[in-house]
Protein backbone atom coordinates (compact mmCIF):
# COMPACT_ATOMS: atom_id res chain seq x y z
CA UNK A 1 0.00 0.00 0.00
CA UNK A 2 1.44 3.15 -0.91
CA UNK A 3 1.16 6.09 1.68
CA UNK A 4 1.38 9.83 0.94
CA UNK A 5 4.11 11.89 2.64
CA UNK A 6 2.85 15.15 4.15
CA UNK A 7 2.97 17.92 1.48
CA UNK A 8 4.74 21.13 1.46
CA UNK A 9 1.32 22.88 1.57
CA UNK A 10 -1.23 20.25 4.32
CA UNK A 11 0.29 20.13 7.43
CA UNK A 12 -1.47 19.48 11.19
CA UNK A 13 -2.82 21.99 12.84
CA UNK A 14 -4.08 21.81 16.37
CA UNK A 15 -7.68 23.37 17.03
CA UNK A 16 -7.15 27.25 17.24
CA UNK A 17 -8.48 27.91 20.43
CA UNK A 18 -7.14 29.43 23.51
CA UNK A 19 -7.29 26.59 25.84
CA UNK A 20 -6.10 24.53 22.99
CA UNK A 21 -2.76 26.63 22.31
CA UNK A 22 -2.07 27.08 25.95
CA UNK A 23 -2.34 23.26 26.78
CA UNK A 24 -0.66 22.54 24.19
CA UNK A 25 2.64 24.55 24.79
CA UNK A 26 2.74 23.61 28.65
CA UNK A 27 2.73 20.04 27.58
CA UNK A 28 5.53 20.76 24.84
CA UNK A 29 7.20 22.78 27.66
CA UNK A 30 6.82 20.01 30.20
CA UNK A 31 8.93 17.15 27.66
CA UNK A 32 11.50 19.97 27.10
CA UNK A 33 11.95 20.10 31.14
CA UNK A 34 11.78 16.62 31.56
CA UNK A 35 14.62 15.51 29.20
CA UNK A 36 16.51 18.78 30.70
CA UNK A 37 16.62 17.19 33.99
CA UNK A 38 16.61 14.12 32.89
CA UNK A 39 20.49 14.04 31.18
CA UNK A 40 23.32 16.46 31.48
CA UNK A 41 24.41 16.87 27.71
CA UNK A 42 25.19 19.74 25.10
CA UNK A 43 21.81 20.84 23.99
CA UNK A 44 23.32 22.65 20.55
CA UNK A 45 21.49 20.49 18.32
CA UNK A 46 17.87 19.53 19.74
CA UNK A 47 15.01 21.66 18.87
CA UNK A 48 11.15 21.79 19.96
CA UNK A 49 9.51 21.87 16.56
CA UNK A 50 5.56 22.80 16.62
CA UNK A 51 2.84 22.92 14.46
CA UNK A 52 4.19 20.05 11.62
CA UNK A 53 4.77 16.53 11.62
CA UNK A 54 2.57 16.93 15.07
CA UNK A 55 1.38 19.63 17.47
CA UNK A 56 4.97 19.55 18.59
CA UNK A 57 8.23 17.04 18.23
CA UNK A 58 11.60 17.01 19.43
CA UNK A 59 14.55 17.00 16.93
CA UNK A 60 18.23 16.66 17.37
CA UNK A 61 19.01 18.55 13.94
CA UNK A 62 17.26 16.77 11.18
CA UNK A 63 16.55 13.63 13.15
CA UNK A 64 13.17 13.42 14.69
CA UNK A 65 13.69 12.14 18.56
CA UNK A 66 9.59 11.96 19.72
CA UNK A 67 6.64 13.02 18.04
CA UNK A 68 3.22 14.67 20.01
CA UNK A 69 -0.02 14.56 19.88
CA UNK A 70 -1.96 16.89 22.52
CA UNK A 71 -5.57 16.24 23.37
CA UNK A 72 -6.93 18.86 26.13
CA UNK A 73 -10.70 17.66 25.56
CA UNK A 74 -11.91 14.53 25.59
CA UNK A 75 -13.62 11.83 27.84
CA UNK A 76 -11.99 8.35 29.18
CA UNK A 77 -12.55 6.24 26.26
CA UNK A 78 -10.34 4.93 23.74
CA UNK A 79 -12.48 5.37 21.28
CA UNK A 80 -12.29 8.88 21.42
CA UNK A 81 -8.69 9.35 21.22
CA UNK A 82 -8.73 7.23 17.53
CA UNK A 83 -7.99 9.83 15.06
CA UNK A 84 -5.17 11.03 17.01
CA UNK A 85 -3.60 7.31 17.19
CA UNK A 86 -4.49 7.00 13.57
CA UNK A 87 -2.60 10.18 13.10
CA UNK A 88 0.41 9.12 14.95
CA UNK A 89 0.42 6.01 13.51
CA UNK A 90 0.89 7.42 9.98
CA UNK A 91 3.44 9.03 11.23
CA UNK A 92 5.64 5.68 10.98
CA UNK A 93 5.40 6.14 7.22
CA UNK A 94 5.48 10.31 7.04
CA UNK A 95 9.62 9.66 9.21
CA UNK A 96 10.57 6.39 7.55
CA UNK A 97 11.61 8.11 4.69
CA UNK A 98 13.68 10.89 6.53
CA UNK A 99 15.67 7.88 8.64
CA UNK A 100 16.26 4.74 9.52
CA UNK A 101 13.59 2.36 10.51
CA UNK A 102 15.95 1.03 13.69
CA UNK A 103 15.58 4.82 14.39
CA UNK A 104 11.94 6.63 14.45
CA UNK A 105 11.08 8.36 16.84
CA UNK A 106 9.21 7.65 19.74
CA UNK A 107 5.01 8.32 18.96
CA UNK A 108 3.17 10.47 22.05
CA UNK A 109 -0.23 11.22 23.01
CA UNK A 110 -1.00 13.29 25.89
CA UNK A 111 -4.20 13.55 27.36
CA UNK A 112 -6.21 15.96 30.33
CA UNK A 113 -7.99 12.80 31.45
CA UNK A 114 -7.19 9.25 31.96
CA UNK A 115 -7.82 6.74 29.51
CA UNK A 116 -9.63 3.15 29.81
CA UNK A 117 -7.88 0.27 28.85
CA UNK A 118 -6.19 1.84 25.81
CA UNK A 119 -4.52 -0.73 23.08
CA UNK A 120 -2.78 0.82 20.73
CA UNK A 121 0.35 -0.67 19.23
CA UNK A 122 3.57 1.48 18.57
CA UNK A 123 1.65 4.28 20.82
CA UNK A 124 3.13 5.69 24.47
CA UNK A 125 0.83 7.46 26.86
CA UNK A 126 3.18 10.07 27.91
CA UNK A 127 4.64 9.41 31.70
CA UNK A 128 4.31 12.38 33.55
CA UNK A 129 5.87 10.59 36.96
CA UNK A 130 5.16 8.05 38.94
CA UNK A 131 3.03 6.06 36.26
CA UNK A 132 1.02 8.83 35.66
CA UNK A 133 0.06 9.56 32.38
CA UNK A 134 -2.41 12.37 31.78
CA UNK A 135 -1.93 15.75 32.96
CA UNK A 136 -5.45 17.31 33.61
CA UNK A 137 -5.25 20.99 33.04
CA UNK A 138 -5.94 22.51 36.47
CA UNK A 139 -2.82 20.58 37.53
CA UNK A 140 -0.19 21.30 35.31
CA UNK A 141 1.00 24.91 36.24
CA UNK A 142 2.29 22.80 39.38
CA UNK A 143 3.89 20.57 37.94
CA UNK A 144 5.87 23.02 35.58
CA UNK A 145 6.35 25.13 38.43
CA UNK A 146 7.96 22.12 40.10
CA UNK A 147 10.08 21.09 36.72
CA UNK A 148 11.72 24.70 36.27
CA UNK A 149 12.61 25.21 40.23
CA UNK A 150 14.42 21.18 40.66
CA UNK A 151 16.06 22.90 36.80
CA UNK A 152 17.04 25.76 38.13
CA UNK A 153 18.17 24.17 41.62
CA UNK A 154 20.13 21.74 39.40
CA UNK A 155 22.65 24.20 37.53
CA UNK A 156 22.32 27.23 40.01
CA UNK A 157 22.25 25.54 43.31
CA UNK A 158 24.00 28.79 45.06
CA UNK A 159 21.35 30.95 44.28
CA UNK A 160 18.12 28.82 45.36
CA UNK A 161 17.63 30.90 48.27
CA UNK A 162 17.30 33.93 45.87
CA UNK A 163 14.16 32.25 43.72
CA UNK A 164 11.01 32.46 45.56
CA UNK A 165 7.44 31.73 44.18
CA UNK A 166 6.89 35.15 42.20
CA UNK A 167 10.58 34.06 40.41
CA UNK A 168 9.03 31.01 39.57
CA UNK A 169 5.86 32.41 38.45
CA UNK A 170 7.32 34.84 35.95
CA UNK A 171 9.92 32.43 34.66
CA UNK A 172 6.67 30.16 33.78
CA UNK A 173 4.68 33.13 32.73
CA UNK A 174 7.70 34.04 29.90
CA UNK A 175 8.30 30.11 29.34
CA UNK A 176 4.85 29.78 28.20
CA UNK A 177 4.72 32.83 26.37
CA UNK A 178 7.29 31.84 24.24
CA UNK A 179 6.04 28.47 22.96
CA UNK A 180 2.75 29.47 22.60
CA UNK A 181 3.24 32.79 20.67
CA UNK A 182 4.79 30.84 18.24
CA UNK A 183 1.96 28.21 18.31
CA UNK A 184 -0.37 31.22 17.37
CA UNK A 185 2.21 32.88 14.92
CA UNK A 186 2.46 30.01 13.20
CA UNK A 187 -1.40 29.10 12.74
CA UNK A 188 -1.38 32.94 11.41
CA UNK A 189 1.14 32.62 9.01
CA UNK A 190 -0.72 29.86 7.62
CA UNK A 191 -3.78 31.50 6.39
CA UNK A 192 -1.32 34.59 4.60
CA UNK A 193 -0.49 31.92 1.74
CA UNK A 194 2.91 31.40 3.00
CA UNK A 195 3.88 28.50 2.48
CA UNK A 196 4.28 26.09 5.46
CA UNK A 197 8.38 25.36 4.29
CA UNK A 198 9.12 28.66 4.98
CA UNK A 199 8.05 29.15 8.10
CA UNK A 200 10.43 28.97 10.98
CA UNK A 201 8.72 26.14 13.06
CA UNK A 202 11.45 26.05 15.81
CA UNK A 203 12.38 27.02 19.25
CA UNK A 204 16.09 25.90 20.10
CA UNK A 205 16.19 24.56 23.43
CA UNK A 206 19.51 26.96 23.55
CA UNK A 207 16.49 29.76 23.28
CA UNK A 208 14.26 27.73 26.49
CA UNK A 209 17.34 27.21 28.23
CA UNK A 210 18.36 30.86 28.45
CA UNK A 211 14.77 31.92 29.00
CA UNK A 212 15.14 29.84 31.84
CA UNK A 213 18.19 31.54 33.34
CA UNK A 214 17.20 35.07 33.24
CA UNK A 215 16.77 37.02 36.38
CA UNK A 216 13.03 37.43 37.29
CA UNK A 217 13.49 39.25 40.55
CA UNK A 218 12.56 43.05 38.82
CA UNK A 219 9.14 43.61 37.85
CA UNK A 220 9.10 44.11 33.70
CA UNK A 221 6.52 45.44 31.71
CA UNK A 222 6.50 42.52 29.49
CA UNK A 223 5.54 40.17 32.44
CA UNK A 224 2.56 42.33 33.07
CA UNK A 225 1.50 42.31 29.25
CA UNK A 226 2.12 38.53 29.39
CA UNK A 227 -0.79 38.56 32.47
CA UNK A 228 -2.97 40.79 30.38
CA UNK A 229 -2.81 38.50 27.27
CA UNK A 230 -3.52 35.22 29.56
CA UNK A 231 -6.63 37.41 31.26
CA UNK A 232 -7.63 38.76 27.51
CA UNK A 233 -7.91 34.98 26.38
CA UNK A 234 -9.43 33.44 29.23
CA UNK A 235 -12.40 35.87 28.84
CA UNK A 236 -12.36 34.88 25.23
CA UNK A 237 -12.64 31.13 26.76
CA UNK A 238 -15.18 31.89 29.34
CA UNK A 239 -17.05 33.92 26.28
CA UNK A 240 -16.91 30.93 23.82
CA UNK A 241 -18.03 28.21 26.78
CA UNK A 242 -21.07 30.09 27.63
CA UNK A 243 -22.55 30.81 24.16
CA UNK A 244 -21.96 27.72 21.84
CA UNK A 245 -23.03 28.22 18.32
CA UNK A 246 -26.62 29.12 18.30
CA UNK A 247 -28.93 31.49 16.61
CA UNK A 248 -27.42 33.81 18.98
CA UNK A 249 -24.26 33.38 18.03
CA UNK A 250 -23.85 31.81 14.92
CA UNK A 251 -20.70 29.42 13.05
CA UNK A 252 -19.36 32.70 11.17
CA UNK A 253 -19.60 34.72 14.36
CA UNK A 254 -17.83 32.10 16.02
CA UNK A 255 -15.06 31.84 14.10
CA UNK A 256 -14.41 35.39 13.38
CA UNK A 257 -14.11 35.92 17.36
CA UNK A 258 -11.96 33.43 17.09
CA UNK A 259 -9.96 34.91 14.24
CA UNK A 260 -9.92 37.72 15.92
CA UNK A 261 -8.43 36.89 19.69
CA UNK A 262 -5.76 35.16 17.96
CA UNK A 263 -4.52 38.41 15.20
CA UNK A 264 -4.70 39.91 18.60
CA UNK A 265 -2.13 37.57 20.23
CA UNK A 266 -0.13 37.76 17.29
CA UNK A 267 0.25 41.40 17.99
CA UNK A 268 3.75 42.77 19.39
CA UNK A 269 3.71 43.54 23.02
CA UNK A 270 3.63 47.48 22.30
CA UNK A 271 0.78 46.96 19.57
CA UNK A 272 -0.94 44.58 22.43
CA UNK A 273 -0.70 47.53 24.83
CA UNK A 274 -1.86 49.90 22.76
CA UNK A 275 -4.43 47.71 21.97
CA UNK A 276 -5.61 47.45 25.38
CA UNK A 277 -5.43 51.48 26.10
CA UNK A 278 -8.35 51.65 22.92
CA UNK A 279 -10.56 49.13 24.22
CA UNK A 280 -10.42 50.30 28.39
CA UNK A 281 -9.23 54.16 28.01
CA UNK A 282 -9.42 54.23 31.72
CA UNK A 283 -6.09 51.85 32.19
CA UNK A 284 -3.08 53.34 33.20
CA UNK A 285 -1.10 51.25 30.64
CA UNK A 286 0.65 54.43 28.99
CA UNK A 287 2.70 55.57 32.00
CA UNK A 288 6.70 54.85 31.77
CA UNK A 289 6.60 52.10 35.08
CA UNK A 290 4.74 49.51 33.13
CA UNK A 291 1.31 47.84 34.31
CA UNK A 292 0.19 48.57 37.50
CA UNK A 293 -0.87 44.43 38.39
CA UNK A 294 -4.29 45.27 39.15
CA UNK A 295 -4.98 46.41 35.35
CA UNK A 296 -4.61 42.35 34.28
CA UNK A 297 -8.72 42.60 34.32
CA UNK A 298 -8.88 44.67 31.64
CA UNK A 299 -11.09 42.42 29.62
CA UNK A 300 -14.33 41.70 30.26
CA UNK A 301 -17.61 39.94 29.38
CA UNK A 302 -18.68 43.16 27.41
CA UNK A 303 -15.86 43.20 24.83
CA UNK A 304 -16.64 39.93 23.55
CA UNK A 305 -20.54 40.72 23.69
CA UNK A 306 -20.40 43.68 21.39
CA UNK A 307 -17.55 41.90 19.00
CA UNK A 308 -20.57 38.79 18.91
CA UNK A 309 -23.15 41.13 17.99
CA UNK A 310 -21.61 43.24 14.83
CA UNK A 311 -19.52 42.87 11.69
CA UNK A 312 -16.88 44.37 11.37
CA UNK A 313 -13.26 43.90 9.54
CA UNK A 314 -10.36 43.83 11.78
CA UNK A 315 -6.99 46.21 10.53
CA UNK A 316 -4.46 45.34 13.32
CA UNK A 317 -1.68 43.52 12.11
CA UNK A 318 0.78 46.41 11.48
CA UNK A 319 -1.35 49.44 12.39
CA UNK A 320 -2.18 50.76 15.49
CA UNK A 321 -5.74 48.90 16.37
CA UNK A 322 -8.58 50.13 14.98
CA UNK A 323 -11.49 48.25 13.02
CA UNK A 324 -14.18 49.57 10.03
CA UNK A 325 -16.68 48.06 8.46
CA UNK A 326 -15.79 47.79 4.76
CA UNK A 327 -18.44 50.16 3.24
CA UNK A 328 -17.62 53.75 3.79
CA UNK A 329 -14.67 53.47 5.81
CA UNK A 330 -16.08 55.33 9.04
CA UNK A 331 -13.36 53.72 11.86
CA UNK A 332 -15.27 52.34 15.03
CA UNK A 333 -13.53 51.35 18.63
CA UNK A 334 -15.50 48.34 19.99
CA UNK A 335 -14.52 48.79 24.05
CA UNK A 336 -14.70 46.87 27.20
CA UNK A 337 -17.31 49.81 28.25
CA UNK A 338 -20.10 48.79 30.15
CA UNK A 339 -23.54 50.34 31.13
CA UNK A 340 -22.86 53.12 33.54
CA UNK A 341 -22.27 56.55 31.94
CA UNK A 342 -20.56 58.01 34.90
CA UNK A 343 -18.11 55.44 34.82
CA UNK A 344 -17.00 55.38 31.59
CA UNK A 345 -17.16 59.51 31.55
CA UNK A 346 -14.52 59.22 34.37
CA UNK A 347 -12.20 56.44 32.91
CA UNK A 348 -12.22 58.65 29.45
CA UNK A 349 -10.63 61.86 31.46
CA UNK A 350 -7.87 59.60 33.46
CA UNK A 351 -6.13 59.58 30.16
CA UNK A 352 -7.80 61.98 27.72
CA UNK A 353 -4.86 64.64 27.94
CA UNK A 354 -2.21 61.91 27.38
CA UNK A 355 -0.39 61.87 23.98
CA UNK A 356 -0.84 57.90 23.67
CA UNK A 357 -4.36 57.84 23.74
CA UNK A 358 -5.15 60.74 21.86
CA UNK A 359 -3.45 58.75 19.36
CA UNK A 360 -5.68 56.02 19.68
CA UNK A 361 -8.85 58.15 18.90
CA UNK A 362 -6.88 59.98 15.52
CA UNK A 363 -8.72 57.91 13.23
CA UNK A 364 -11.97 57.00 15.33
CA UNK A 365 -15.03 58.11 14.34
CA UNK A 366 -17.27 56.14 16.61
CA UNK A 367 -17.05 54.51 20.15
CA UNK A 368 -19.20 51.22 20.71
CA UNK A 369 -20.06 50.62 24.79
CA UNK A 370 -22.15 47.87 25.80
CA UNK A 371 -25.52 50.44 26.34
CA UNK A 372 -24.21 53.72 26.65
CA UNK A 373 -25.03 56.60 23.99
CA UNK A 374 -24.25 60.15 23.29
CA UNK A 375 -23.52 62.52 20.64
CA UNK A 376 -19.62 63.59 21.31
CA UNK A 377 -17.10 63.43 23.41
CA UNK A 378 -16.57 67.42 23.73
CA UNK A 379 -20.19 67.98 24.82
CA UNK A 380 -20.07 65.19 27.42
CA UNK A 381 -16.64 65.55 28.72
CA UNK A 382 -16.88 69.75 28.11
CA UNK A 383 -13.91 71.32 29.63
CA UNK A 384 -12.23 68.62 30.32
CA UNK A 385 -11.63 68.20 26.11
CA UNK A 386 -10.51 72.11 25.51
CA UNK A 387 -7.13 71.22 25.93
CA UNK A 388 -5.58 73.26 22.59
CA UNK A 389 -3.65 75.13 25.43
CA UNK A 390 -1.51 72.29 27.02
CA UNK A 391 2.07 71.64 25.53
CA UNK A 392 1.04 68.74 22.51
CA UNK A 393 2.69 68.87 19.47
CA UNK A 394 1.34 70.71 16.22
CA UNK A 395 -0.07 67.07 15.11
CA UNK A 396 -1.74 66.66 18.15
CA UNK A 397 -3.44 69.76 17.98
CA UNK A 398 -5.09 69.85 14.50
CA UNK A 399 -6.80 66.28 15.52
CA UNK A 400 -8.45 67.87 18.90
CA UNK A 401 -11.92 68.93 16.78
CA UNK A 402 -12.24 65.59 15.43
CA UNK A 403 -11.77 64.15 18.50
CA UNK A 404 -14.05 66.42 20.18
CA UNK A 405 -16.43 64.94 17.22
CA UNK A 406 -16.56 61.46 18.61
CA UNK A 407 -20.02 59.76 19.16
CA UNK A 408 -20.39 57.01 21.29
CA UNK A 409 -23.12 54.55 20.65
CA UNK A 410 -24.39 51.19 22.15
CA UNK A 411 -24.08 47.63 20.67
CA UNK A 412 -27.33 47.78 19.40
CA UNK A 413 -27.18 50.87 17.54
CA UNK A 414 -23.94 50.01 16.14
CA UNK A 415 -25.04 46.31 14.41
CA UNK A 416 -28.63 48.64 13.73
CA UNK A 417 -26.25 51.10 11.29
CA UNK A 418 -23.70 48.70 10.15
CA UNK A 419 -25.99 46.10 9.38
CA UNK A 420 -28.32 48.93 6.95
CA UNK A 421 -25.23 50.80 5.61
CA UNK A 422 -24.25 46.67 4.21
Amino acid sequence: MEVSLISEEKHHCAAPTWNGFVYQGKIALIVVLDLLLGQDQNWQDYALELEWREDFSIKNQERYISIHQVKCKGGSGAAEYQEAVDKLLANIYQTESLEEPTTLPIRCLHTACSIISPEWNGITLYDYGAGKCFMPIEFIDKELLSRISNYLNKIDPENSGNRGTTFYDRCLLYLCNKITAKIQDIHRINHTGVRVADIDKRIPFEEIIATLQKNYNANSEDYYTFRIKETFNKAFENFFSENNITEELSKEQYTKLCVYSSLINCLANDKFRHFCLAIFPGADIIEESGFPEHHAHIITDNFCEILSHISLRADIADKDYKLQYHKGGANYLPTSLGDKKLRIINELRKNIHKDAYLRVLYEVRTIITKSVSFASLGKELGHIMNIQNLEHSSEIREKINQIQAIEMIDRVAAKQRIDTDD
